[in-house]
């Protein structure tokens, strides 16, 4: 899957949260795709999370910058539980 980047925000103390859009390779869609979003953070400095690209719930772009930019440098609540969410459902998804 290839994502457009539209947007990265630095976060505290290291790291970024990147979000794009995934880019499509020709063929119909119906609807509206969801935004994608990643989190970049050193393992050595921080800890471990997931770093594939995950759909985020909220539609809105403006509504999800602004929760990330009031932040302040913190993940919002909201893109942490996709993350999450999205790594556990891949993970039981490929044990079956």
């Amino acid at each position: 899957m290839k994502i457009n980047i539209i947007k990265e925000f630095p976060l505290y103390p290291s790291g970024m949260i990147q979000l794009g859009w995934k880019e499509y390779d020709g063929g119909m869609t119906a609807g509206m795709e969801p935004m994608y979003c990643r989190i970049l953070i050193p393992q050595n400095e921080v800890g471990l999370y997931p770093d594939t690209w995950f759909p985020l719930r909220q539609k809105s772009q403006t509504k999800t910058m602004k929760s990330i930019e009031e932040g302040g440098g913190t993940i919002p609540k909201d893109i942490l539980i996709d993350c999450y969410s999205y790594a556990w459902e891949a993970l039981y998804r490929s044990s079956k």
